[in-house]
Parts: C-alpha cells; sequence; structure tokens
C-alpha cells in the first residue's frame, strides 16, 4: 500500500520504496500543486508519470509531460514539477548518486568550489588534469628514452675496447678524488 508522506511545503508527498545506503532509491512521489526547485547535486533522477500530466523544468528548459512518459534530471542541474491536472499527479522515481568512499577522506573537502560547482565537475575537472599531465609526462618520457638511446649508440659507436675502460677509470677516479659537501 502506498502512502507517501506529505513534505514540509505540503505542495507534493513522497515515500522510499527501495534504497541501498546513499547509492541508489527509488519511490512514490504525489504532486498536487507544485514541488518546488531543487538541485539535483550529485544524484541522477529518473520520473515516470503513472498518472495526470507535470510540467518539468530542468535547468532552463521546459517540458510537458504525461502519463506513460518518462523523464531524466541529469546530476547538477535545477529542476521542479508542477502539475498540471485537477487531480494529484502521481509519478515513481528513481535516484542514483555518485558516491565517494568516506567524505571524511574526500580530498576536494578541504576546496572551496566555486558556487554552481558540484563535487562531481571537480572530479571531472581534476580527472582531466591529471590525465593531461601524465600525457605530457608520457611524451616526455618517451623523448628521454629515445635521446639516452641515441646517446648510448653514438657512445658506443665511439668508445669502445681499452678506450672505454680507461674513459671509465678516468672518470671513477675522479669522482672519488671529488670532496664531499
Amino acid at each position: 500500500m502506498v502512502s507517501p508522506n506529505p513534505a514540509a511545503q505540503g505542495d507534493f508527498a513522497f515515500q522510499r520504496a527501495l534504497s541501498d545506503s546513499e547509492f541508489f532509491a527509488s519511490g512514490h512521489l504525489h504532486v498536487t500543486h507544485h514541488k518546488a526547485a531543487k538541485n539535483s547535486k550529485d544524484s541522477t533522477y529518473i520520473f515516470y508519470v503513472v498518472e495526470g500530466s507535470v510540467t518539468v523544468r530542468i535547468h532552463q528548459t521546459h517540458h510537458t509531460v504525461h502519463a506513460g512518459d518518462m523523464f531524466l534530471v541529469p546530476r547538477g542541474n535545477l529542476y521542479s514539477i508542477e502539475n498540471l491536472a485537477t487531480t494529484t499527479s502521481r509519478l515513481i522515481f528513481c535516484q542514483a548518486r555518485e558516491v565517494t568512499s568516506h567524505s571524511d577522506l574526500d580530498p576536494l573537502r578541504l576546496i572551496k568550489l566555486p558556487k554552481g560547482m558540484t563535487t562531481s565537475k571537480a572530479y571531472i575537472l581534476l580527472g582531466w588534469l591529471v590525465e593531461r599531465l601524465l600525457k605530457r609526462f608520457a611524451s616526455y618520457r618517451k623523448l628521454g628514452v629515445l635521446w639516452s638511446r641515441r646517446a648510448r649508440f653514438m657512445f658506443h659507436q665511439h668508445v669502445h675496447g681499452s678506450r672505454a675502460y680507461l674513459l671509465f677509470f678516468v672518470l671513477g677516479f675522479l669522482a672519488r678524488s671529488v670532496p664531499l659537501l
């Protein structure tokens, strides 16, 4: 039996049916007038209209959704739902949340993010930056390996046998004779 609990504003009621700790939740939503604008933050919502008609505002777009239709609210968007029917509109929702392993260990907890930037967007930006640095490091590493191979080839081409032995003996003697600071 579905008996949703009214929200503080009283314009809608909801009941959570299933949940998996912080990651996933689903339930029923009954909208009598409207559901005020809310930021989805790090959650993605999927709504299915069971009965009635609603107007959905996601970010700056408006859509009219009727019974049998569904809509998705992506992460980091402001959304609101307004009932168009004369009776209560009934919806079913699913919510999936991006969860870090432990919020206390979250490296972004110490950084003040710009207004409107969610932690998921910051992670995407941080991931992009790390990826660029790793690609740059890989290209420099390839260049260094190529240079060292070329230098070894040039060295072995000109210095080999007794000359190489003598050169390394002198370099070793000089290195041992230099006083350490």
